[in-house]
């Protein structure tokens, strides 16, 4: 049986008198929702929970107290976090708009990250413009961030490009590629963007990065391309380029336009 009184000090804080017989598997339990702040309500509870604890699973000594008041007191790792789009709007800067976003484990920790597309508010098309040069919709940007979860709750940025989302024209007649026909897949360090377009020739590009857990970072893994005649039985071909391809392409680096 252990008693705390209010000269004992954690954290730089006194605390009132009181006599509890801890349940290891209680306190453990706490220590995951870290609620240190409310810690005498919830010890009160344990109390009456475990008054029947036997000595061998009581907290035993003073240290072993300090070493369970210190976990308390020390910020615990954010596992499911409920990622709203409203945590992402402080990454959209002014004249642009949410396009996609999705949740996934992007850097093999155990904790949900962000990749978020964002475009311009009111997007010009290369029919507005003029334009039928490829480079020059290419203009048109649309960043890619890579957002990672952090101890605290909150998303910090770690990586952007302009150039894996394709431009809102350079679909075809197809329109957007990024549209309802692109998507976003993560899955275990690996993310890959799905563009798709054309008209009676149809295509679909899907670049895929992986996560680099020594450099800490995401790297260009496969750039492929599928093709086919929507009015030709068995046109369907395909393209795709690897590392033994392009080597060593960082995210940031990566152009879809150029390829690598």
């Amino acid at each position: 049986m252990l008693y705390l009184t209010k000269n004992y000090i954690f954290g730089e804080k006194k605390h009132y008198f009181l006599k509890l017989s801890f349940c290891k598997k209680e306190l453990d339990i706490l220590i995951q929702m870290n609620t240190k702040y409310f810690y005498l309500l919830a010890m009160s509870l344990f109390f009456m929970a475990c008054g029947g604890a036997s000595d061998e699973t009581a907290v035993q000594s003073e240290d072993e107290a300090k070493d369970i008041l210190e976990q308390l007191e020390e910020p615990q790792p954010v596992k499911n976090t409920d990622i709203t789009e409203k945590m992402l709007n402080k990454f959209v800067p002014e004249g642009y708009q949410i396009v996609k976003w999705q949740i996934g484990n992007l850097n093999m920790d155990d904790k949900d990250d962000v990749i978020l597309v964002i475009g311009k508010a009111e997007d010009e098309t290369a029919t507005e413009t003029g334009s039928t040069d490829y480079e020059e919709m290419n203009e048109e940007k649309r960043p890619l961030l890579i957002l990672t979860m952090e101890d605290n709750g909150n998303l910090k940025e770690m990586a952007r490009n302009d150039k894996v989302v394709m431009c809102p024209d350079c679909g075809g007649v197809m329109g957007d590629p990024f549209g309802d026909a692109g998507s976003i897949v993560i899955k275990n360090g690996y993310f890959s963007i799905e563009n798709m377009g054309g008209s009676r020739e149809r295509w679909v590009r899907i670049i895929t990065f992986k996560y680099n857990t020594t450099k800490k970072s995401w790297f260009l893994h496969k750039d492929g391309q599928v093709s086919w005649d929507t009015m030709e039985a068995d046109s369907e071909e395909e393209t795709v380029y690897s590392t033994k391809d392009f080597g060593v392409v960082p995210f940031e680096a990566y152009n879809y336009v150029n390829q690598f």
